[in-house]
């Protein structure tokens, strides 16, 4: 069973927004994993193999940390960037996410 905070929750069809307010119950961990489920699976899959939507194979990607996380923040090639809905603390969770299936 995965766990996801009910202020945490997002949604791969929205367009940007605001980063969601965090208060003193939501201070859990945060699992780059199900972040990365949430958003990035549609179109680079559960393995980051799938390229729907002309996404990168990230299980071949050989960006650095640094290069993810700006990709993952500013987005890139028709990907758009999470930086105004994720955290810093959560993009980063996800780019050890994403450096975990190569």
């Amino acid at each position: 069973m995965l766990w996801v905070p009910a202020t945490l929750v997002y949604s791969c069809s929205s367009s940007g927004g605001t980063k969601p307010e965090r208060t003193e119950t939501s201070k859990a961990p945060i699992f780059g994993s199900q972040i990365y489920s949430d958003n990035c699976v549609i179109c680079h899959g559960k393995d980051g193999k799938a390229q729907m939507s002309g996404a990168t194979d990230l299980s071949t990607s050989v960006l650095s940390h640094d290069a993810t996380l700006d990709v993952v923040t500013n987005g890139r090639n028709g990907m758009r960037g999470f930086g105004s809905q994720l955290t810093k603390e959560e993009m980063d969770a996800v780019v050890k996410h994403i450096e975990s299936l190569r």
